[in-house]
């Protein structure tokens, strides 16, 4: 019985292997950023499709150009693009888009266009940015246990969440004369559920920033494609990009396995998830049989700066749905055998904040 109590106890325990790589020098950090710059520079030009003038904004006169273009009208200037929808003519089609990003209904850059750029940005931070101050917070909002004996005994319950499995468990820790090993085991349960916070600043130039910025201990942050994520949006405020990528719902269970040990670390890099966030292994309960992973509600949402390309913070969460099994085999004095069955089910949510320098 115990053994089951620590195992409900460490199930949410996620445990991640960091090593440290080799850091970039200051001229790499420099060349990075400029890099970075360019990669602003030319998404600010896909996102401007339409822009005649250069003055970084689409307007309604300018869509009227491409329309008298398009008419036979005016003559086209050189060095400028018309061809809005990149379908090798200019048309009445890229004029009704230049009207529609003038009006603010789309913008000129394509989704697949923002996912590569947010992408680019995510993966030039370790070495253009090495720096930020990251809060960290995971929260068990629901810990379910259901058991099943054979024989059928008054143990067996069913999805019950485990601050109500440990109370009614409280008489018969006091008939048994353990009323303070029973308070000890409701303050643990109570923690359960209590988030979990942390709070670490890397500074500048140190080999930390690989191990602690998502993917960690890679030298890339994300290695989405688009056929990965549900969704991608993109606003400009104040100097701005606002980037939010959305991701599916995923489920791993006993056809489609969930690579859960510390070993096995290669393979969750593969999985979508795997490929932005930070997701966990359970080897503290490698005891278990985890037969049902779900990774689900992941949104992370990048704030660039419009002009530089500098990031300027990066909030990832999502949200981990973890069942496990337990099978044992308890004998009593008189030798009888009771197979017990022990279901736990979990969900953790995590968030990843960082405030680059």
């Amino acid at each position: 019985m115990k053994k089951v109590l620590s195992l409900l106890l460490a199930v949410c325990l996620f445990v991640t292997a960091f090593s440290v790589n080799a850091f970039a020098a200051d001229s790499s950090q420099e060349a990075n950023a400029n890099l970075t710059k360019e990669y602003t520079e030319a998404f600010v030009a896909k996102f401007n499709r339409g822009d005649l003038n250069g003055d970084n904004k689409v307007t309604v006169e300018e869509a009227s150009k491409v329309l008298r273009i398009a008419a036979k009208l005016d003559e086209p200037e050189a060095g400028i693009d018309y061809d809005l929808n990149g379908d090798g003519k200019i048309s009445t089609e890229d004029a009704r888009r230049a009207l529609r990003i003038a009006s603010g209904l789309e913008i000129g850059a394509t989704n697949e266009e923002i996912l590569e750029y947010f992408k680019n940005e995510l993966n030039t931070v370790k070495l253009a940015q090495p720096g930020f101050e990251r809060k960290t917070t995971s929260t068990c909002k629901s810990a379910k246990i259901a058991i099943k004996s054979n024989p059928a005994s008054i143990m067996d319950t069913s999805e019950m969440e485990f601050i109500d499995y440990i109370e009614d468990q409280k008489s018969m820790f006091i008939f048994l004369g353990k009323k303070a090993e029973y308070e000890e085991l409701y303050a643990n349960a109570l923690k359960k559920y209590e988030p979990l916070e942390s709070s670490k600043t890397i500074d500048t130039g140190s080999s930390s920033h690989y191990s602690y910025f998502p993917v960690a201990t890679r030298p890339y942050s994300c290695y989405l494609s688009y056929e990965d994520i549900k969704a991608v949006t993109i606003k400009e405020s104040n100097g701005q990009f606002i980037i939010t990528v959305t991701m599916d719902s995923y489920t791993y269970d006993e056809k489609n396995p969930y690579p859960a040990t510390i070993y096995e670390d290669d393979e969750r890099l593969k999985l979508p998830y795997g490929k932005v966030f930070n997701i966990p292994e359970f080897s503290e309960a490698e005891e278990m049989d985890i037969t049902k992973v779900v990774l689900d509600k992941g949104k992370v949402v990048l704030k660039v700066d419009s002009s530089t390309g500098k990031i300027d913070d990066v909030d990832y969460f999502y949200r981990c749905s973890v069942t496990g099994v337990l099978v044992e085999t308890i004998k009593d004095n008189k030798g009888n055998e009771t197979v017990m069955t022990t279901t736990m089910k979990n969900v953790i949510e995590n968030q990843e904040y960082f405030k680059m320098k």
